[in-house]
C-alpha cells in the first residue's frame, strides 16, 4: 500500500504555482517574457518588498504559438514532439480562426496594456473572482495565475487585442465536479423543429464573462497565487464605457490585492477544470427560478403547471444560449435572462436572417421553415495546402471515382508517419463537417478508423472527401407539420459475406401524417436523429445484421421519444418503425429467429421494447428506406439508389 501511495504521488505531483512550460522552455531555449509588463513594476516600492520572484510569477505568460505542441501528460503538463511535419501547410488549412497568437515584441510595445488592465480591473477584480487571502492549509491546492494575450479577428478583418487572466497548473479534478453536458445533434434538431412547429420566435445570445460570474460551490476549494506583476491602475479613467464613479470603486477594490499573495477563488477562473460546470450550475438555477425544467442535456422548457406544450425553451452550448418563445413573449424572456446572466450580444433570428450556434448555420427561411448547414465552416477550410502536401494539382471534381473501397484499409499497405498530423487534422475537420450532413456521415465514420495507420493513399482519400463536402454542403430542412407529431424511424444493415461484417444505421424523423411522400426533398425533411456504426461482432447473415440494426435504433429511440413527449406535453407519441427486410418482418411477427438462432435473444429484446414504446413495425420498399444512406459511402446523387 505504501508503494502504491508513493507511486501515485510521483504521477500526480503537488500542484504549485510553477508553470508547466518552464522546464521545456528552458531546455529548448525559448525566449521568456521577462520584462514584458515592466511598465507596471515600481522598483524600490515597499509594496514589492519581499515579493517572491519565482520563475512563473516573474515572466509574462502569454506564450507564443508553439507549433510543436502535441498533447498533455500529468507530469510535465505538456508532451512535446520533435520537428513538426508540414506545419506551414497545416497552419493554412483552417481559415477563419478568430484568435491569433501574439508575439513578445507586440507585447513589449504595449499593444495589450489596456486590454490587460480591463481584464484585471473589470472582469477579475470587478467580479470578485479572488476572495479573501488564505493560507496553504486552508485550501485543497494552490495554483499559479498568468496571462494569455491574443489578437481577436473581427468580422471586418480588423484585429482587436485581447488579454485573458487564467489559472495554470491545476491538473487534478478528482475532487471537483467538472462535467458539463452539451446538447446532442438530436437535441439541437428537436429544439429547432419544435420552434418551427409552434411558430415561436428564435433568438441567440452569448453570456459575457460567463465563468467569472459563476460562484464556486465545490466543497474542496482552490487558492491562486497572484503574479508579482499586475497591471498598474492609473488615477485617470482610461475607459470611455466605464463611469468615473465605477472606475474609482474598482480602483479601491484592486488596491486590496497584493502581488504574490494567495487568495481563495470565489468564481470560475479560466483554467480551472470546473469553470464550465460552475456556469452550467448557475444557468440551471436561474432557469428553475423562471419556471423552466431541464428535460434533456442542456435543454430546459417552460410548460404550464397543469401540463401541456412548452411555452418557452432555452438551450445552451456552454455559454451560448438559443432561446425560443412566442413573438410577444420572446423579448421579455431575453431581457429577464440578460438581467440575471449578462449578455454580450443578443439577436433574434427572423425570417431571412442567419445565425451560427454550436458551429451550425441556422437560417430562418420563413415562420414555418428553418435550414441547418455547415457552409461557413466548410468555406473556412482551404484544401490547397493539402494538395501541396500531396504534390498534386487539384482535379475539377476531386470526389469523382470515390467509392466505399477507397476508405477501406489495405492489409499490406505501408505506414508513412509523415502523414500522421495531416490525417489527424483532415479527419477532425471531416468529422465536424458531416455533423449535420447525414448523407455523408458514413464517409467520416469510415476514415476515422484509419488514422492509426497513416499513409499517402488514406490522406488523399480524406482530402477528396473534404472536397466533396465543400462542393455539396447539404442542408437540413425543418418544416412545420400540423398539430400532432408522428415519429418515423428507419433502420438498415449492410452485410459483407466475405468478412461476416456489417454496418448498422438508423434515421429518425418527425412528420404529421402517416402517409409518406415519395419525392427526394420530402424524404430529407425533418430528420431529427441519425447514426451509423460497425457491428461489434461477426454476423452470420444479412437478417442477423438487420436485427442488430433494429437493436441499435431502439437503444436511442427511447431518449428521443421522451424528449418529444416533454416538449409537446404528450403522454403518448405515435411511433412507426420501418424495415425493408422481409425475413426480419416475418420473424418479428412470429417471435422466432429462423435464419440465425444466435440472434434469438436480441430479437426477443426488440419485440419487448417495441411493446413498451407501443410502436408499429411496418415493411417498406428498399428505395424508400432512408437508413440506406447510413450504411454505405454514397456519392452526390446516389444517396437513395
Amino acid at each position: 500500500m505504501e508503494v502504491l501511495k508513493e507511486e501515485r504521488a510521483r504521477r500526480v505531483p503537488e500542484v504549485t504555482g510553477r508553470n508547466w512550460n518552464d522546464d521545456f522552455r528552458e531546455e529548448r531555449g525559448i525566449p521568456s517574457f521577462d520584462g514584458a509588463m515592466v511598465w507596471e513594476r515600481e522598483e524600490g516600492n515597499a509594496k514589492w518588498a519581499g515579493t517572491p520572484k519565482s520563475p512563473t510569477r516573474s515572466r509574462w505568460c502569454g506564450l507564443p504559438h508553439l507549433s510543436c505542441l502535441s498533447s498533455r501528460n500529468p507530469q510535465s503538463g505538456f508532451l512535446f514532439t520533435g520537428a513538426a511535419v508540414y506545419e506551414e501547410e497545416m497552419s493554412c488549412f483552417k481559415k477563419g480562426s478568430t484568435q491569433l497568437p501574439t508575439t513578445k515584441e507586440e507585447i513589449d510595445s504595449g499593444s495589450h496594456k489596456l486590454a490587460a488592465l480591463k481584464e484585471w480591473l473589470v472582469n477579475i477584480v470587478g467580479n470578485r473572482t479572488p476572495g479573501r487571502r488564505v493560507k496553504r492549509n486552508e485550501i485543497r491546492a494552490v495554483v499559479g495565475m498568468g496571462w494569455r494575450c491574443i489578437w481577436k479577428k473581427m468580422d471586418d478583418r480588423a484585429r482587436k487585442p485581447k488579454a485573458r487572466f487564467f489559472a495554470k497548473g491545476f491538473l487534478d479534478g478528482r475532487l471537483v465536479d467538472t462535467y458539463v453536458g452539451t446538447p446532442s445533434v438530436a437535441g439541437i434538431n428537436t429544439v429547432c423543429f419544435f420552434i418551427v412547429f409552434t411558430g415561436m420566435e428564435m433568438g441567440a445570445v452569448d453570456v459575457t464573462a460567463a465563468f467569472l460570474t459563476s460562484k464556486d460551490h465545490n466543497a474542496e476549494r482552490v487558492g491562486a497565487t497572484l503574479p508579482s506583476v499586475l497591471p498598474r491602475v492609473p488615477e485617470e479613467n482610461p475607459f470611455k464605457n466605464i463611469p468615473d464613479d465605477r472606475y474609482e470603486e474598482l480602483r479601491r477594490m484592486a488596491a486590496e490585492y497584493e502581488p504574490g499573495g494567495t487568495y481563495l477563488m470565489e468564481m470560475g477562473l479560466y483554467g480551472l477544470p470546473c469553470v464550465a460546470q460552475l456556469f452550467d450550475h448557475k444557468l440551471e438555477g436561474v432557469c428553475k427560478e423562471l419556471g423552466f425544467k431541464r428535460v434533456d442535456t442542456a435543454i430546459a422548457v417552460k410548460a404550464p403547471p397543469e401540463g401541456g406544450r412548452a411555452q418557452a425553451i432555452v438551450m445552451n452550448w456552454i455559454d451560448d444560449l438559443l432561446t425560443g418563445a412566442p413573438p410577444k413573449e420572446h423579448k421579455a424572456l431575453q431581457e429577464t435572462l440578460n438581467q440575471r446572466l449578462g449578455f454580450g450580444s443578443v439577436c433574434v433570428i427572423r425570417e431571412g436572417s442567419e445565425r451560427k450556434f454550436s458551429g451550425v448555420d441556422i437560417s430562418r427561411v420563413s415562420t414555418g421553415e428553418i435550414h441547418f448547414s455547415q457552409v461557413s465552416y466548410l468555406e473556412n477550410t482551404d484544401t490547397a495546402p493539402l494538395w501541396n502536401i500531396l504534390k498534386e494539382k487539384r482535379p475539377s471534381k476531386p470526389w469523382k471515382g470515390l467509392d466505399g473501397k477507397s476508405a477501406e484499409p489495405f492489409t499490406k499497405e505501408e505506414v508513412d508517419n509523415q502523414y500522421e498530423k495531416p490525417i489527424h487534422a483532415g479527419v477532425g475537420t471531416l468529422q465536424w463537417g458531416v455533423r449535420m450532413n447525414p448523407l455523408r456521415v458514413v464517409w467520416g465514420h469510415t476514415v476515422a478508423q484509419l488514422i492509426l495507420k497513416p499513409s499517402r493513399r488514406i490522406f488523399k482519400t480524406v482530402v477528396r472527401i473534404i472536397e466533396m463536402l465543400k462542393g455539396h454542403p447539404n442542408k437540413r430542412v425543418f418544416m412545420s407539420v400540423g398539430l400532432v407529431p408522428v415519429m418515423y424511424a428507419y433502420f438498415d444493415a449492410a452485410f459483407k459475406f466475405a468478412t461476416y461484417a456489417a454496418r448498422l444505421g438508423y434515421v429518425v424523423r418527425i412528420l404529421h401524417s402517416i402517409e409518406l411522400r415519395g419525392d427526394l426533398r420530402s424524404l430529407l425533411e425533418n430528420w431529427i436523429a441519425w447514426a451509423t456504426k460497425r457491428a461489434g461482432r461477426k454476423v452470420g447473415s444479412s437478417t442477423a445484421g438487420e436485427v442488430l440494426a433494429f437493436e441499435f435504433l431502439l437503444k436511442k429511440l427511447f431518449g428521443i421519444v421522451a424528449l418529444v413527449k416533454a416538449m409537446w406535453g404528450l403522454k403518448k407519441v405515435r411511433v412507426i418503425v420501418y424495415t425493408d427486410s422481409g425475413p426480419l418482418y416475418d420473424q418479428f411477427r412470429s417471435g422466432k429467429a429462423q435464419t440465425d438462432a444466435t440472434i434469438q435473444g436480441v430479437l426477443e429484446w426488440c419485440i419487448q421494447e417495441m411493446r413498451v414504446l407501443r410502436a408499429d413495425l411496418q415493411w417498406i420498399a428498399r428505395l424508400r428506406n432512408m437508413a440506406n444512406v447510413m450504411t454505405k459511402c454514397a456519392l452526390p446523387g446516389g444517396e437513395m439508389v
